[in-house]
């Protein structure tokens, strides 16, 4: 729950468990802020998303090692000419987004819910359709979303598509900073 109420920068007092309660009651908890309200055009955008992700798949725990054991079976790219930009899958999102919600209702309401609580099925078609609708309307928009998930989540650098060459490297470097200093025989600048 920590891990949830960090990212949503939600404390236990009053004002946190109202905002805990708008969260829910609004389902905003997946979108990313945007002056005072929230950025719609970006579901699943909000930073909460890949620290739980990180924090339940990709940590310390049993399914992460499992998780990690099946990586190249599990984390697949949607876009075939792209096979390196790996994704979470819409299970993992839609999953961790309930239980998000369901840690947002416990907190709002005070209460330790029995997981997983009343109305969340509701909740996992709507996400799952959100998903969907993102593939449908753009399969370049979905996999960049799903793509920077997994980035976020598994805290994993995205695969170079272009940057210096070796050569590029090696000429970079002022080689005349490296001539002999005459006096004690050692390189200028090799300090």
């Amino acid at each position: 729950m920590a891990t949830v109420l960090s990212a949503m920068a939600i404390d236990n007092g009053p004002e946190g468990i109202s905002k805990a309660a708008d969260l829910v009651r609004n389902a905003d908890y997946i979108y990313p802020q945007l002056g005072d309200g929230f950025d719609y055009q970006k579901p699943f955008g909000h930073n909460v998303m890949s620290a739980y992700m990180g924090s339940a798949y990709f940590g310390n725990t049993k399914i992460a090692r499992e998780l990690n054991a099946q990586k190249n079976k599990t984390f697949v790219s949607s876009i075939p000419e792209k096979p390196l930009e790996l994704e979470v899958p819409k299970a993992m999102v839609v999953m961790s987004s309930c239980v998000i919600h369901a840690l947002l209702q416990d907190h709002a309401y005070s209460s330790d819910e029995n997981f997983p609580p009343p109305g969340l099925a509701s909740q996992w078609t709507t996400h799952l359709e959100i998903l969907e609708k993102i593939e449908q309307k753009s399969r370049m928009a979905y996999h960049r979303l799903m793509h920077d998930l997994f980035l976020k989540a598994s805290h994993t650098v995205a695969p170079a598509t272009h940057g210096l060459s070796r050569q590029d490297i090696i000429n970079r470097i002022n080689w005349d900073a490296f001539v002999e200093d005459g006096e004690n025989g050692t390189a200028a600048g090799a300090d």
